[in-house]
């Protein structure tokens, strides 16, 4: 399942064409369509935006009680978008990447989901990809106090 938002990345084109053409392997998914318990939040169909990261598809769902929000990288265009659409965005885990520019979460992003945990998934390699002490330090600050960094694969 892949997001509406056309992104201009040769090697992601490609494969999307490839995928192309055998059409059960591939799907596309916008805000509000549901997927099992999953309801996508981001992005809408006719959204543009000029970084791919903003157009990154965010999931929520509410597992055995439990309400999780997954972010992807989502850019900070994406973050003020998903923010003025989505009126109650509050979760207990919210699951993010580090988008190429900027961070994850900014502040308003955190206050309307009001997590109980949060997971930030990074990388060892390239150090670019890895959550910055300061990144670290105000999400350790905030109200939610519990910060995970998750390393992906190697």
């Amino acid at each position: 399942m892949t997001s509406p938002v056309r992104f201009r990345s040769i090697a992601y084109r490609r494969m999307m064409e490839r995928l192309g053409k055998a059409p059960e392997l591939l799907g596309t998914i916008c805000r509000d369509e549901v997927l099992g318990d999953w309801t996508v939040l981001h992005p809408a169909p006719s959204d543009r935006f000029p970084r791919a990261d903003d157009g990154a598809v965010v999931l929520r769902a509410s597992l055995h009680g439990t309400r999780l929000l997954l972010l992807s990288d989502l850019g900070r265009a994406g973050q003020n978008a998903l923010l003025e659409r989505t009126p109650d965005l509050r979760a207990d885990i919210v699951v993010a990447g580090l988008p190429a520019i900027g961070e994850p979460l900014c502040e308003a992003l955190i206050d309307a989901i009001q997590p109980r945990l949060i997971i930030i998934s990074d990388s060892e390699f390239p150090a670019s990809e890895r959550a910055s002490p300061k990144l670290r330090a105000r999400l350790e600050q905030g109200k939610c106090r519990c910060f995970i960094p998750v390393i992906a694969g190697r």
